[in-house]
């Protein structure tokens, strides 16, 4: 537990200044997968296949809660509220989280499904 703690604030870390570098849109999300597949590696001890499976699948993840949340946004017409850097446009961002996890809960309680119903 505590190295995926200590992974997980440096994997953020690490995120945010990739965020903040001048490059093309895009590439800094390849540099963070990149990034998060070592962490995984170095730091947890996780086999290279898993953790690029792993940090793959919860890109994908992200992409479409944060799809989702956009899609719900414009229909009610919330754009406006999201253009400044207001407390409205960070809290703005928590239900695309709470959807994410939402999401992997689901995958975690089929896969132990699956499972459970492999070993009877």
């Amino acid at each position: 537990m505590k190295n995926i703690i200590i992974s997980g604030i440096i994997g953020g870390i690490c995120v945010y200044l990739t965020r903040m570098l001048p490059i093309h849109f895009g590439v800094h999300t390849i540099l963070s997968i990149m990034l998060i597949i070592v962490l995984a590696i170095r730091l947890n001890n996780i086999e290279i296949h898993k953790a690029i499976t792993a940090s793959l699948t919860s890109v994908i993840l992200l992409f479409i809660s944060d799809m989702i949340l956009v899609v719900f946004y414009n229909t009610i017409n919330f754009t406006s509220a999201l253009s400044g850097q207001t407390l409205v446009s960070v809290l703005a961002g928590v239900p695309s989280l709470i959807l994410f996890y939402f999401i992997v809960n689901i995958i975690i309680y089929v896969k132990s499904m699956r499972v459970k119903n492999e070993l009877d």
